[in-house]
């Protein structure tokens, strides 16, 4: 009897809990924190406007001096895939980089054009071994010129119908080449992409997760290729032609800011296979995660006004996206890439993004949140900035 009373109490006390909601606790937590963060801006927001802030002036050293770009092509099409590889230093990695392209069962006819960017390392060595490669091509630079005039040299040079980007400490996986040609070329894609998986050695690749897959995505919509896409180079397949008046900026880092703004803009026919094909490796020590480089907010700063400046010279429209776009790119990534400037090169900074947006916003609709970003830029509050740029 007592057995039954203690099992009639624990399921009344079920039914009258119901099963915990662990979506529930997640957005009250999620709106928690927007508050603490909002509330924070406005603090810092009373004392930025009290607090004299002058522009102080910025020695030249850190102005991005950028190379002159040479745009078109050498040749014309003479196969259907150029897959362009650019490589520095990577002698552990390019090996395995290239066999990940050559063990794939590829029925088109491609080429590899593997730009060997002055590396110091024996990467040069390992390369000679693929010289006499029907599908490889190789090109060994006497000066070290940085990831973008690789791929730009790769892209003056290409022949294929088709271009792909493959950085040479990565890899490609699961048959991914002939499966972007193949929709490419039944629908005219412009822009096939394949998801991409994380690993930070050989050892550590989660086989479980690449394997899995969901439903492909067509779109023509450019928003709607917004939300399906990452703003990396790789793991995509594009029509050569897109890159025919487009290059990445050289000598500056974040060079892959072109691809969502520039890039896909004059995408008219866009594919997501839904699958893994590209392996990255996450390397601690990349350049863009040493705390030791600080070039990186002028970088950002550049890309900025480089995706502007090609809007225009596209004869792009400048719309309310685009605009967003810029406005989001001022807000947690400049952040996150400014946390070792001094207030006067920050406010040096504002006054850069205050010029550029002034003379392209058109009073664009903004969320509660960007109008605040854009706010702070405008009138330097550098601590309410770093609050609502979240």
């Amino acid at each position: 009897m007592h057995n039954l009373t203690d099992n009639i109490i624990k399921n009344a006390i079920k039914v009258r809990l119901g099963k915990f909601d662990y979506s529930l606790l997640v957005e009250l937590l999620f709106y928690f924190y927007l508050i603490y963060r909002y509330l924070g801006f406005l603090a810092h927001l009373v004392k930025d406007i009290f607090t004299a802030k002058e522009i102080a002036s910025v020695k030249e050293s850190k102005e991005v001096k950028v190379r002159q770009l040479k745009y078109g092509f050498e040749r014309g099409v003479q196969v259907d895939l150029s897959i362009i590889v650019p490589a520095y230093n990577v002698e552990k990695y390019i090996k395995s980089c290239i066999y990940s392209i050559l063990e794939q069962d590829i029925k088109c006819n491609y080429e590899i054009l593997i730009i060997n960017d002055c590396s110091t390392d024996s990467t040069k060595e390992f390369l000679d071994e693929f010289l006499h490669h029907k599908n490889i091509r190789i090109f060994n630079l006497k000066k070290n010129q940085g990831l973008s005039a690789a791929r730009n040299l790769g892209i003056l040079n290409s022949v294929g119908k088709y271009l792909m980007f493959l950085d040479s400490d990565d890899f490609l996986y699961g048959n991914c080449i002939q499966k972007c040609i193949d929709q490419a070329m039944n629908y005219d894609l412009d822009i096939v992409e394949f998801s991409y998986a994380r690993f930070q050695s050989e050892k550590t690749i989660d086989y479980d997760l690449i394997e899995s897959v969901t439903k492909p995505v067509m779109t023509n919509i450019y928003s709607e290729m917004l939300d399906f896409s990452t703003g990396y180079a790789w793991a995509k397949l594009y029509k050569r032609e897109l890159f025919e008046n487009i290059r990445f900026p050289e000598g500056v880092l974040f060079e892959d800011g072109i691809i969502h703004k520039i890039v896909f803009r004059l995408c008219n026919q866009y594919m997501h296979l839904g699958c893994v094909g590209y392996l990255y490796r996450d390397a601690p020590d990349s350049i863009t995660k040493s705390i030791k480089n600080k070039n990186l907010v002028w970088d950002h700063l550049y890309m900025i006004q480089y995706c502007v400046d090609e809007t225009k010279r596209l004869n792009l429209s400048i719309d309310n996206l685009f605009f967003r776009q810029l406005i989001q790119e001022s807000g947690l990534m400049m952040k996150n890439r400014s946390f070792y400037l001094n207030s006067p090169d920050l406010l040096f900074i504002f006054s850069r993004l205050t010029d550029l947006l002034n003379e392209i916003n058109k009073g664009f609709n903004l969320t509660i949140r960007e109008q605040l970003i854009l706010i702070c830029i405008k009138n330097r509050y550098i601590n309410a900035w770093k609050k609502i740029a979240f």
